[in-house]
């Protein structure tokens, strides 16, 4: 849990309502990230969609019209070391780069979890280079929390 003085309040909307049997490692995951990255204050919303309706959230907010991993949308300016916003996950994509990088879903999971989380944190890259501040630090992170690779 974030420190003693912080709130916490996450909802999670799974995909057709059911919960996932990695449901309880994320949470922890997440959990995780909250004490380490000293966020005081977490006001999340976590929304896992199809590949059909996150391609039709990107093409709504980014112009792109096909799916990708993670969305992460702020509910307004940080504040005073809060995390504020929604996270919108695709499982299937996020199993397709798994496959596609030869590593756990899992893992992958955490990855994309983190990145929106960083963005929401106020981090950013312009690119998707790995040498990239914002990429460097997030793995930096996955690898603190599980040295070994998560799945």
């Amino acid at each position: 849990m974030p420190p003693e003085s912080g709130s916490i309040d996450v909802n999670f909307f799974w995909l057709q309502n059911i919960r996932p049997e990695w449901a309880d490692r994320f949470e922890s995951f997440l959990q995780w990230t909250w004490n380490r990255l000293n966020v005081e204050k977490v006001e999340l919303g976590v929304v896992f969609l199809d590949q059909e309706e996150m391609a039709a959230v990107n093409d709504r907010f980014r112009g792109i019209r096909e799916p990708t991993d993670v969305l992460s949308f702020p509910y307004g300016e940080s504040s005073n070391g809060g995390l504020e916003g929604d996270l919108i996950i695709c499982p299937d994509y996020v199993y397709k780069n798994a496959c596609l990088y030869a590593i756990g879903f899992e893992e992958e999971l955490f990855r994309v979890a983190l990145h929106g989380e960083l963005h929401l944190l106020g981090w950013d890259h312009s690119t998707n280079d790995p040498e990239e501040p914002m990429l460097r630090y997030q793995e930096n992170l996955l690898r603190e929390y599980s040295p070994e690779g998560v799945d």
